[in-house]
């Protein structure tokens, strides 16, 4: 099919059976529970750090790497690989990684994720699926990082003109109540609040909340204008969450669904920021 970043789901429901695809659910949990209580017929279950991490450090893996992941997971050079999630932020992370840093081709998103698809009324399957290995070509070129801001350069950008910030968190991470939305433990920094000068774009806005698809393109550029977050900036605008993948999100609307250029993604986000010693914080 043409390079395109995403699919829809009625285009995923004709091709089901073409052995060219491969869908993969990806999942934050590491025995993937949304994924056992049901996924899309014929979709492999990944759990996001196998895929996307490197085996040791809390880091991204080299292109040759990410390429033999997914040729063991039958993804060859001719395969049309969806992703999806319960919470499709999982899908555009591992997205990002496969084509903007190791610079993997033929990697879609599935518009919706598992909700757009059920919201067409399409079925579920409880049957674990297991890719079967293939060959496939292994780059031999460097990872490409430039859509990434690590944590030196920007405390230095901080220290001149503020950068345009942008939290993709929900408000209660924010403004320090959590560092972790929800209930339970709240855990992932030791830190409360946000970095000085964020804005709140929290990523749920992307998505109309009951088909789970983005929005048009014409309501996501507005929503960005609405941060001064536009195409015509010649500064870079920054995204960050607790741990990338929300602010993943916001660099797939902006880069692949609206041609931006200039936006990063500060990967090690609130998990690292708020557990550094010395850097500053706001609520």
């Amino acid at each position: 099919m043409e390079k395109q970043p995403i699919v829809e789901p009625e285009w995923l429901a004709d091709h089901l059976e073409d052995p060219s695809v491969v869908v993969a659910e990806v999942e934050i949990e590491k025995d993937r529970p949304d994924y056992t209580s049901g996924h899309i017929p014929g979709a492999q279950g990944w759990y996001w750090k196998d895929v996307a991490w490197d085996d040791l450090q809390r880091q991204f893996p080299q292109p040759d790497v990410m390429a033999r992941r997914l040729g063991e997971r039958g993804v060859g050079d001719d395969t049309t690989l969806v992703l999806y999630g319960q919470r499709n932020q999982f899908a555009t992370y591992v997205y990002w990684i496969a084509t903007e840093l190791c610079g993997l081709t033929n990697v879609h998103v599935l518009d919706g994720g598992k909700k757009g698809w059920q919201a067409l009324g399409q079925p579920l399957s409880h049957d674990e699926v297991l890719g079967t290995p293939v060959e496939r070509t292994i780059p031999d070129w460097p990872r490409n990082d430039r859509s990434r801001i690590h944590r030196e350069v920007l405390l230095a950008a901080l220290e001149g003109a503020t950068p345009r910030l942008l939290d993709a968190r929900v408000e209660e991470e924010y403004d320090g109540r959590r560092v972790k939305a929800g209930t339970g433990l709240d855990h992932g920094a030791t830190r409360h609040g946000h970095i000085p000068g964020a804005r709140n774009l929290v990523y749920e806005r992307f998505m109309d909340p009951d088909t789970g698809r983005f929005r048009s393109r014409e309501d996501l550029a507005a929503l960005f204008a609405e941060f001064e977050a536009t195409p015509d900036q010649t500064d870079d605008v920054v995204a960050y969450c607790r741990l990338g993948h929300r602010a993943s999100m916001v660099w797939f609307v902006a880069t692949q669904l609206l041609g931006y250029d200039h936006l990063r993604v500060y990967d090690g986000s609130w998990t690292e920021w708020g557990s550094l010693v010395g850097v500053p914080v706001e609520k």
